[in-house]
């Protein structure tokens, strides 16, 4: 996927909400602005990341990593360092994070959001304020489906969809793209 099939990708997509159809113009912009916006050292303003939502066959729970740096149960997903096949990038991130393999997926762009990203501390060095431009994508698995949690991790687990949606609700700082994609996937079950 290169750069001009993201582009189009995201002019195909259809927002969710009227924060998702903010955050596709943010990307699309900074797509067409900023050439090394692949690469996880540009941050001015940020760079790419790909992402992964999973989801149980039938879209009743969700799959969530315990994630090692911010303490925070949320999807897998990582920076896209230079890989411009974003969809490629989602499926390695999943597998590095949980060691899945066997699941189902569309292909198509399920969500788009633009993100904060504190200043902090990565493996002795200092990161500075940045934004991700986050492509996501829905994946399916079996409710046996087997993982193993990477050093990434503190832990991996289900959760029901509503139970999900309430951790959200209860944070003080609350992550709009995890509740807009546990509201996404609530509206597959129609």
């Amino acid at each position: 996927m290169s750069r001009a099939q993201a582009l189009t990708m995201l002019k195909n997509h259809k927002p969710f909400d009227p924060e998702e159809a903010r955050h596709r113009v943010l990307t699309m912009a900074a797509l067409q602005t900023y050439p090394l916006i692949y690469l996880r050292e540009f941050s001015t303003p940020g760079h790419i990341c790909s992402s992964a939502i999973v989801s149980n066959m039938d879209d009743t729970r969700v799959l969530l990593n315990g994630h090692a740096l911010d303490g925070v149960f949320m999807n897998f997903g990582g920076h896209a360092d230079g890989d411009e096949n974003l969809f490629h990038v989602s499926k390695k991130e999943l597998f590095e994070e949980s060691g899945i393999t066997n699941f189902e997926c569309s292909g198509v762009l399920f969500d788009i959001d633009v993100h904060y990203v504190r200043p902090h501390i990565r493996k002795g060095e200092q990161v500075p304020e940045h934004v991700h431009f986050d492509f996501t994508w829905h994946y399916r698995v079996a409710d046996d489906i087997e993982w193993i949690v990477s050093d990434e991790s503190t832990d991996i687990r289900w959760f029901d969809l509503p139970e999900a949606m309430q951790i959200q609700n209860d944070m003080t700082d609350k992550d709009g793209q995890l509740l807009r994609l546990y509201r996404k996937i609530a509206a597959l079950r129609g």
